[in-house]
């Protein structure tokens, strides 16, 4: 396939002109180069059109560069100042997601990443082809060849940042709406019936953490990352709010051991509610018999609390801690 477009055509091309001229050349390429078949390109990757003038885009010819255009290519577009040019072999490939990748196959000169970009954007995409900068596997220079496949694995890093920073979201989400239920279904009836205690603490701590770390992962994530989880995260940073109040309210409404312990005392023995003062009374008994115990010296300090506290939940407000001697006994035998 020999192009149509000579390099005449340069002097005073308009872009609107040229993409018609591509676009005929490229359904040319198609009946003649099957999948998988290769032919030539040149680009000139910043050509300056008449109608465009101080903007940089992509002229690009395929076919087979021989004649006039090889000698276009070694006479004056290896001598362009910003030393724009390349060549090599385009090839159609396989159609993902409804569009289908165009390869091009670095030889020689420069060809990176933002041109084929640019090229796609003002070229490719109303076509329906993704153009993709394949790794240099013909003749050609060995710098030429090095930049084509560093441009390549650069673009793959890419790729693999992004998976991995949408399976890390996927994997807290999940986690996260884990702790979120378990909230619901356990922390939020103890809480309305009055019964939410430390092990409720514990989950809503669990679950503002799991936010928390969800969060970080999600604003350190790319835009195109984020774009997947933005409905996910807004629902989520509600409820996390909520969360938050319900925290409070469960530390607010917390009994205190003393408050525990005396009223599961009267409770047994005479059906009601401790007063303020049989708490505080309560309290005050606990300390002198933590002080008795002397459980910053006690190695058994888990097994001496325990003692001390069914003591007191059984004798009452008014327990000493002698009275937890035989408790205390009665666990070590």
């Amino acid at each position: 396939m020999k192009p149509k477009l000579q390099p005449e055509i340069l002097e005073g091309l308009k872009f609107a002109d040229y993409r018609k001229l591509f676009y005929k050349e490229l359904k040319r390429m198609k009946a003649g180069f099957p999948e998988g078949e290769q032919t030539e390109y040149l680009m000139l990757s910043e050509f300056e059109f008449a109608d465009l003038k101080g903007k940089k885009i992509p002229f690009i010819v395929v076919g087979t560069l021989g004649g006039s255009w090889g000698k276009f290519y070694k006479t004056e577009a290896k001598k362009r100042p910003n030393k724009d040019f390349s060549k090599g072999k385009v090839s159609f490939g396989a159609t993902e997601g409804g569009l289908q990748n165009f390869h091009f196959e670095l030889n020689d000169g420069k060809l990176t990443a933002k041109h084929i970009k640019i090229a796609e954007k003002v070229l490719f995409k109303k076509v329906k082809l993704s153009p993709q900068l394949s790794e240099n596997v013909g003749a050609g220079e060995a710098l030429a060849a090095a930049g084509a496949g560093a441009a390549a694995a650069k673009m793959q890093k890419a790729k693999e940042a992004l998976e991995g920073q949408g399976k890390t979201l996927k994997e807290g989400l999940l986690k996260l709406k884990g702790e979120f239920l378990q909230v619901k279904k356990e922390v939020l009836p103890k809480f309305k019936a009055g019964k939410a205690g430390n092990k409720a603490i514990k989950q809503l701590k669990a679950a503002q953490a799991a936010f928390q770390t969800f969060k970080k992962d999600y604003e350190g994530a790319h835009k195109k990352v984020q774009a997947g989880f933005s409905t996910a995260f807004q629902q989520l940073e509600g409820q996390a709010k909520e969360m938050a109040k319900l925290a409070l309210a469960v530390k607010k409404n917390k009994k205190s051991l003393a408050q525990e312990l005396a009223e599961a005392y009267f409770m047994k023995k005479e059906k009601r509610a401790a007063t303020e003062k049989e708490v505080a009374i309560m309290q005050q008994s606990l300390k002198n018999a933590i002080a008795y115990r002397k459980l910053d010296s006690q190695d058994d300090r888990a097994l001496q609390l325990k003692a001390i506290y069914l003591t007191a939940q059984h004798v009452g407000p008014f327990f000493t801690g002698e009275n937890t001697d035989l408790v205390y006994q009665k666990m070590q035998a």
